[in-house]
Parts: structure tokens; sequence; C-alpha cells
């Protein structure tokens, strides 16, 4: 009687998951799609994880007076462009700074007279993005800070001999390589102070799209902030030395900071910007709200906002530059043949670029002009390579 009544329950459990599954199989299957993930502005800093007592005490000293002045007025922002398609909001006033040269914004808030307590800097992408963007995200790296970077630059120049005529010493193909590729960069080599603790990298942890439906990716690195780095002597001594700090730019003093590192691009990945966010603690970052508020705004932008706000910005660039003790050279150096074609997004950057080695003396010392009719960057069918400018 036992062994009928088990036979009869494995009976009906056979024909149930029969039923079961013919079921499924009569249903079309449709993967899951899983939402983009949000990006909270304020997660990369460690500022935003609750404080600490005194922090919670200011707060709860100030409550009595908000309450008895009513609701506080919403600050005032003034718009920022970035790279050829977007925008960005920061404070209006309150030691806030901002301007623009060839393809770079620089941001700062330094409420006093001395070096900035927080530093946002921002690229455009180059055309390598399309074709190698992970070459492209290690060579802004290695602009920020070329330790973030040093493999890269060990590979991407692997078997380049430049080094040894421009810089006027002696050494070997690897460390020519390196160089040639530092120099390329819009800091060439010094970075921008920063200088990273090993091991305090969180990854690229923080990754999804804001509420403007701008994709943002960044990771966070601590550790200190000061003067940029000086170049080696021989190199130094071979660019007649004018790019190196003034001995008072020198004695700048370290400070604890964080660096965000990211870049943020349209839905669609077709445009976008590298961007290195700088900020001292002591303790803390002073501004770490007004900074979150700045990643929470890029947005797509029209171009005819884009060009009125290039066209005056706020301040000159090289003011802003030299008031942040940074050193960051024009994106077109002429002291020896470091650029190709399609290192220049656009071709009136090349044939701008082109035309400044001219005036200087120096005439086509990139080779950007190979059919000698003095426009840069042509696409002539005789010449093998990439262009710029279609014909």
């Amino acid at each position: 009687m036992n062994h009928r009544l088990v036979r009869s329950f494995v009976h009906l459990l056979i024909m149930g998951l029969a039923v079961a599954t013919a079921g499924c199989h009569g249903r079309a299957r449709v993967p899951r799609q899983l939402p983009f993930p949000s990006f909270r502005a304020e997660a990369p800093f460690p500022e935003a994880l609750g404080g600490g007592i005194r922090e919670r005490a200011a707060a709860e000293a100030r409550l009595p007076r908000e309450l008895s002045e009513g609701p506080a007025t919403v600050p005032s922002t003034q718009t920022v462009p970035l790279g050829s398609s977007m925008t960005s909001q920061i404070p209006d006033g309150e030691g806030w700074s901002w301007s623009l040269e060839e393809g770079v914004t620089l941001m700062t808030y330094a409420p006093g007279s001395g070096r900035p307590g927080a530093l946002v800097y921002v690229e455009a992408f180059s055309p390598e993005i399309h074709q190698h963007p992970a070459a492209e995200h290690l060579r802004f790296q290695s602009t920020v800070d070329p330790e973030l970077a040093e493999s890269y630059l060990q590979f991407a120049g692997a078997g380049v001999a430049w080094g040894a005529r421009a810089a006027g010493a002696h050494r070997g193909p690897s460390e020519a390589a390196r160089w040639s590729q530092l120099l390329k960069t819009r800091t060439q080599g010094r970075g921008l102070g920063f200088r990273p603790t090993p091991g305090t990298f969180t990854g690229w942890r923080w990754v999804g799209r804001n509420a403007q439906d701008v994709t943002i990716r960044c990771g966070r690195h601590l550790g200190t902030w000061r003067e940029p780095r000086s170049l080696p002597a021989s190199l130094a001594k071979s660019l007649a030395g004018k790019l190196e700090p003034s001995p008072e730019a020198a004695a700048a003093m370290g400070v604890s900071a964080s660096l965000i590192l990211g870049s943020a691009t349209d839905r669609d990945e077709e445009t976008g910007v590298h961007f290195a966010i700088l900020c001292a603690r002591e303790p803390r970052c002073l501004v770490y709200k007004d900074l979150a508020q700045w990643l929470a705004s890029i947005q797509i932008a029209d171009g005819p906002l884009l060009e009125r706000l290039r066209s005056a910005p706020p301040i000159a660039f090289q003011e802003l530059v030299d008031r942040s003790g940074l050193k960051i050279t024009s994106s077109c150096d002429c002291s020896g043949n470091l650029y190709d074609c399609p290192d220049f997004p656009t071709h009136d950057e090349a044939q701008s670029c082109f035309d400044h080695c001219r005036n200087l003396g120096k005439g086509d010392i990139h080779q950007l002009d190979q059919d000698k009719d003095g426009n840069a960057c042509e696409c002539d069918p005789r010449i093998k390579g990439r262009c710029v400018h279609e014909w």
C-alpha cells in the first residue's frame, strides 16, 4: 500500500513538472531589461557620508538662527561651458572663478588671495576616444598626474626615439618615449600638483546618469596637493627653462586632498569631456556640496549658448592658471615635432597651431602641411594617414 502511494505521488509530480515546462516554453523569452543606474552626485565625496561631531554641532547651532530668519534664499549660479556640447553650474561669486582656452575649462574656488581650496579641470575628448577609448582616458590621467598612468606612458611610446635629440640628453628609447608622451599633454608631465597615496583608489565605482541625462563615470583617489612637478633638468634646459616654476611658487605647501577623476558623455557616448576635481581636506573639503552640484548640473547645451559663453569668459585663462599655481601650456607647443593631424579636434585648431609655429619662426615643425600649400591637415589622396579636414 505504501509503495502504491509513493508511485502515485511520483507520477503526479512528473506530470506537474511537464505541464510547468510546457507553459514556460509556450511563452516568448525576453531578456530582462535593467534600468541604467542613476548617478548620485554626492556619493564620491567622503564628506557627504554623515560628517562628524563638529559638523553636526555646527548644524545644530545654525538651526535656531535659520528658523528665525525664515527660508533660505537659493544661491545664484553661473553657467560654465564644457567641451563642444556641454555646460555646468557653479556658484556665482563666493570665491568661484572660471575661464577656458582651446578645449580646456578651469574652475577654482579661492575665497582669499592664496592658492585655491578646490579646482576643477576639464578637457574635451580628443578624436582618439572613438578609436582607442582606453588609451584616451589614460592620456588624460597622465595629464592630471603621470603616476596614475605610468604603465600607459611606457607602453604608448614604446620604440619612439624622439627624446635624445630634442632634449639634448643621453636617454634610452623607453625614457625618451615616456617624455614624448608627457610633452603632448597640456601639463607637459607636471600634472595638477596632486600626488596619490598608494592603495586609495576606489575604482570606477560611481557610474550612472544624472538628472540631465548625462552619463558620468568617476572614481576617487586620496593624497596630497602641492606645487606641480618640475621637469628633469636636462629636458628643462632644452626648453630654455621658460616652463619651470618660480622660486616663490616652488615653496608652496602641500595639503591633504581628494581627487575625483572621471568623464561625462551624452547618452550615445558620441561626445564628452574628461574632468578632474581637486579639493583640499583640512580636515574636509569645504565646498563638496558645490562640487556635487556641479556634477549634477552637467548637461547638453545648444550651440548659440556655448558660443556666447566661450566668447567672453569672466577672467583671462592664463591669469586664472597663474593664480592657481598651475603650469598649463597651450595645446600647440613648437619646441619639437610633437603632433600629428589626428591630435587636433578640428581643422581650425590644426591651422592655428600651424600658423602659430610659423609666426614664431619654427616653420612647419609638426609637418602638418605636407603638400606645402599653407593649409594644415587636408585630406590629400597622395598622403597616407588620417586628416582633420575633408576636401
